[in-house]
């Protein structure tokens, strides 16, 4: 039982999530936020 909760922690580790790159200029430019919110959505539409 033990190794079977192992082995899915292992798993749930490995597996990839989306990354999404928020460049350190998008918290102090709020256009550059805007073009990054705006780049995300295009992706997530498409």
């Amino acid at each position: 039982m033990e190794i079977k909760i192992l082995l899915a922690l292992i798993f749930v580790n490995l597996m990839q999530t989306q990354k999404f790159h928020f460049p350190q200029t998008a918290v102090t430019d709020s256009l550059v936020l805007e073009k990054q919110m705006r780049g995300l959505a295009m992706e997530t539409c498409s």
